[in-house]
């Protein structure tokens, strides 16, 4: 109860986590850069969290972890600039969070052990992320074996492997030791019986009433005259309703950045140099990863699905048919018919599943490593494949999958029902054909038993280049965009020049100092970031911005700072309510002209 109490006492804690979260976040900007804002810190302390100092260098390591963690977990080498930031801001809530939130944790003895943390994931009632992780898809049941048999089996896993469960591990840890504060938090408040009865009767009485309407509307505008002196009454009246955020208005000229005619030629010409000997070539796969700006796609294509400039002839020409140099969406390509199957409808198949020790869906007797169970699969595929009549026999001894007893026979399906490898091999083999494949639940030797119906598809080798600016071409456009901003500085100049030159001018308006985006500008950070400058005043030009295949030359048209708005600035809404108040006084003395208190009369 003392836990309780002290958690009850603090119920508005929450409510200045947000608030400060908030404002926070505001700081959180000044992460990118070298500024001190705060007094007394140092030139890396760019904000403080209940006393503590926060140093850019820790965020940055925080963010670029988050950013490798992000890399691995979905296999990309890069990341884009606006994930970047959801990654940033994810840094910087984590590190509010874990500062304020657990300094709570702490005076209260609320921890999550390593025994509490493994009975919780192996239990019935794991969290959400785990029974996702480990549930079956073909039963849609979760099974608490398989994540004791990963977990045992986890020193035997690749690194990369160790490592992002390691990273999982840590983020639903913080999950849940989030969730059992907020249990203690909300057990701590509660509505008593005198609020309930109080609430229940504001929204379910029911009061009977008269009441007429005169509407301001029916007295014209051009009725009521409104004084400067008025103005200035109603303004100080109210002028606590005009706070303001701080904003920034400016308008920009953009120098897009497009491929120059020699650019177009030089791409033309690399296809134009290999278009011969791509006709001749042997091994079409090759001279694709070797000249092509894309990755060889392996698929087969469907009637319709390819690009209409090529979709007609390739399901009409010989293997080996070429088409080009063509262009299409600002790419030379030249496109060659590499081969031609019957792609059937629907297969029938059976497999002997070889699995490992935390494999996918791996059986928790299952012991092998991932070396022994390639070399057994590799065995009994060499038997079967030289007699496939033992199929059925070793597919009942050795498999280590669900349909072991059946000799592996996994039926009828249709296409994309199976794992991708899985799914291109009894698709795009012949009935009778034996294989070998890996895939996540293990090694499989399969062999394709019945296939009915089908359609021509196709697969298309594709060399291309991509018709895009040059170095060159990058420096002579920035080259333009440098020479406008160094020649006006000025709004004056800037605004004759962007007249001389007959250049479109774009106004982002309302900028608050957290926005990431303005019209036209997606990652517009740095940009917001110069509006906002401490000696940045109205008339300013900025330096050349970089945004994608686009360079920037802002000027600052005017700047709200955070406070009161002063009066001509919301002249037209006090011109509004003064006519509201006098028609009111109109409207009043008609009904005390009625000379009568009952309203129906």
């Amino acid at each position: 109860m003392a836990v309780i109490g002290s958690i009850r006492k603090r119920a508005g804690l929450l409510i200045g986590i947000i608030a400060f979260a908030l404002i926070a976040f505001i700081l959180s900007d000044l992460l990118n850069s070298n500024s001190s804002l705060l007094s007394g810190g140092a030139e890396t302390d760019v904000a403080i969290i209940k006393g503590e100092k926060i140093d850019v260098r820790d965020f940055e390591s925080d963010v670029n972890e988050l950013i490798e963690s992000y890399k691995r977990n979905n296999q990309v080498a890069t990341v884009e600039q606006e994930i970047v930031e959801q990654i940033r801001e994810q840094a910087w809530s984590d590190m509010v969070n874990e500062r304020l939130l657990g300094s709570q944790y702490k005076q209260i003895g609320l921890h999550l052990g390593p025994a509490e943390l493994f009975d919780m994931f192996t239990g019935q009632n794991p969290p959400p992320q785990i029974r996702q992780a480990f549930t079956d898809p073909a039963t849609g049941q979760f099974n608490p074996a398989n994540v004791v048999n990963f977990l045992r089996g986890l020193d035997q896993q690749e690194p990369a492997v160790r490592l992002q469960w390691l990273e999982f591990e840590k983020g639903i840890q913080k999950d849940l030791i989030r969730q059992k504060y907020n249990q203690l938090i909300s057990k701590g408040i509660y509505v008593t019986s005198e609020e309930v009865k109080r609430f229940n009767k504001s929204t379910n009485g029911a009061f009977t009433a008269d009441y007429i309407v005169l509407d301001y509307t029916t007295i014209p505008d051009s009725e009521v005259e409104v004084s400067d002196e008025e103005i200035k009454s109603k303004y100080n009246e109210v002028k606590k309703n005009f706070k303001r955020e701080a904003s920034r208005k400016i308008e920009y000229v953009s120098f897009d950045i497009t491929p120059s005619d020699q650019d177009r030629a030089e791409a033309k010409k690399y296809i134009d140099d290999r278009t011969e000997e791509f006709r001749t070539s042997d091994d079409d796969s090759l001279f694709v990863v070797l000249n092509a700006d894309s990755k060889w796609d392996n698929t087969y294509k469907a009637k319709g699905t390819l690009s209409p400039m090529i979709d007609s002839i390739m399901f009409s020409a010989d293997v080996g048919t070429m088409v080009g140099p063509y262009e299409e969406n600002g790419v030379f390509k030249l496109a060659k018919l590499y081969d031609r199957i019957n792609y059937p409808d629907s297969v029938k198949v059976r497999h002997i599943l070889f699995s490992w020790q935390g494999a996918e869906r791996a059986n928790p007797q299952v012991t092998r490593t991932p070396q022994e169970a390639r070399v057994l699969a590799d065995s009994i595929y060499k038997i079967v494949k030289e007699d496939v009549s033992l199929f059925d026999q070793y597919a009942r001894t050795y498999s280590d999958g669900p349909t072991k007893n059946v000799g592996g026979d996994l039926g009828w399906a249709k296409e994309g029902q199976f794992t991708p490898a899985f799914n291109d091999f009894v698709f795009q083999k012949k009935t009778g054909a034996v294989g070998f494949v890996q895939t996540e639940f293990g090694f499989h030797v399969i062999n394709i038993t019945g296939q009915s119906g089908g359609s021509p598809r196709v697969r298309v080798a594709v060399v291309d280049r991509l018709i895009e600016p040059s170095s060159e071409t990058f420096e002579y456009h920035y080259g333009l965009a440098n020479e406008f901003s160094g020649k006006n500085r000025d709004a004056a100049s800037f605004d004759a020049a962007v007249k001389e030159m007959n250049l479109a001018v774009r106004t982002a308006d309302n900028i608050i100092e957290t926005a990431k985006t303005i019209p036209g500008i997606d990652a517009a950070r740095p940009l917001v970031r110069w509006a906002y400058e401490g000696n940045r005043k109205p008339g300013d030009v900025s330096k050349v911005f970089s945004f994608d295949d686009t360079y920037v030359v802002a000027k600052l048209v005017s700047a709200t700072e955070k406070g009161i708005a002063d009066i001509e600035s919301v002249r037209t809404e006090l011109e509004v309510l003064v006519k509201k108040d006098k028609k009111a006084e109109i409207l009043s003395e008609k009904i005390r002209a009625a000379g009568s208190n009952n309203i129906n009369e």
